[in-house]
């Protein structure tokens, strides 16, 4: 189910698993405040839907940023999440090093900078990282 679509971001919440799906497009060209609004929506789907576990789909979303927007945005993300009951984040990450890399990095620095309330982790394949959300989710349907 569609929770809401914006210019940049669809929100697809799947009421079988609980699972809240994001994908972010190449964000060239994009005014990061626009990319702020679209991230702002994002944690007020967490809330309103009390989402336990979230997808980001970054494969396109890290194209048209530098270190330090990704750095402030990520940040900011992460602040706002952790005011919520989310309890895992799965990430999936573009095949790129450098960029798999940036991610990594900043979210370790994040972290001793910040306290989460939540598990989160990066993978390179969308199936892996829906297995791993679903993990524990016997009794669900």
């Amino acid at each position: 189910m569609i929770l809401e679509k914006d210019s940049l971001l669809n929100f697809s919440y799947d009421t079988t698993t609980h699972i809240l799906s994001v994908t972010y497009p190449d964000v060239t060209g994009i005014p990061i405040p626009q990319i702020e609004n679209s991230m702002e929506k994002l944690c007020r789907n967490v809330v309103n839907y009390d989402v336990k576990k979230l997808l980001l789909d970054l494969r396109s979303g890290l194209r048209g940023i530098t270190e330090t927007q990704y750095q402030e945005l990520a940040n900011k993300l992460l602040t706002e999440l952790s005011q919520t009951r989310l309890e895992k984040v799965a990430r999936v990450l573009p095949q790129n090093p450098a960029r798999e890399y940036l991610v990594e990095h900043y979210a370790q620095v994040i972290r001793q900078d910040l306290t989460v309330n939540f598990t989160d982790r990066s993978f390179s394949d969308m199936d892996e990282a829906m297995a791993w959300l679903l993990e524990g989710n016997a009794g669900i349907n």
